[in-house]
C-alpha cells in the first residue's frame, strides 16, 4: 500500500494469510484459537479491504461505488468480527492477544468508515 499499489498489496497480504493458516495447523492446539489461526481473519480483513480500494481506484473513484466493492467491504467487515470473537474467547494468552485485538478493532472500524464514505450499506 505505500507504494500506492493496493493490488499487489491484496496479493501480499493473502499469502500472509494462506501462510499462517498453514502454520496454524501444524501448531500444536494449545487454546482453542492459537495466534496463527486468529491472524488469518485478520490478515483476510485486510485483504479484503486492500482489493476494494483496488476496485475503487480502477472505478474512477466515483461514490456511490458498486456492489461489488460494497460486497468485498462486507466480506471484510465479516472477516474482523469474527477475529474479535476468537479472539475475545480465548482464556488468558500470550501477550500478543492484546495488540492482535487492537488491529482487528482498529481495522474494522476502517471498513466501517469506508462503508459510510462509499455509500454501502452495513
Amino acid at each position: 500500500m505505500a507504494q500506492g499499489d493496493p493490488q499487489g498489496a491484496a496479493i501480499s497480504i493473502g499469502r500472509a494469510a494462506l501462510l499462517a493458516s498453514q502454520l496454524g495447523q501444524q501448531q500444536a492446539p494449545q487454546t482453542d484459537h492459537p495466534p496463527y489461526r486468529l491472524m488469518v481473519d485478520l490478515f483476510r480483513t485486510q485483504e479484503q479491504v486492500y482489493r476494494a480500494i483496488a476496485l475503487f481506484q480502477q472505478s474512477g473513484e466515483r461514490t456511490p461505488v458498486s456492489s461489488g466493492i460494497c460486497s468485498l467491504l462486507s466480506l471484510g467487515r465479516q472477516h474482523a468480527a469474527r477475529a474479535l470473537k476468537n479472539n475475545s474467547v480465548t482464556a488468558e494468552g500470550p501477550a500478543f492477544h492484546e495488540p492482535l485485538h487492537q488491529q482487528t478493532t482498529e481495522w474494522l472500524e476502517i471498513v466501517q468508515e469506508l462503508q459510510q464514505d462509499w455509500n454501502c450499506r452495513q
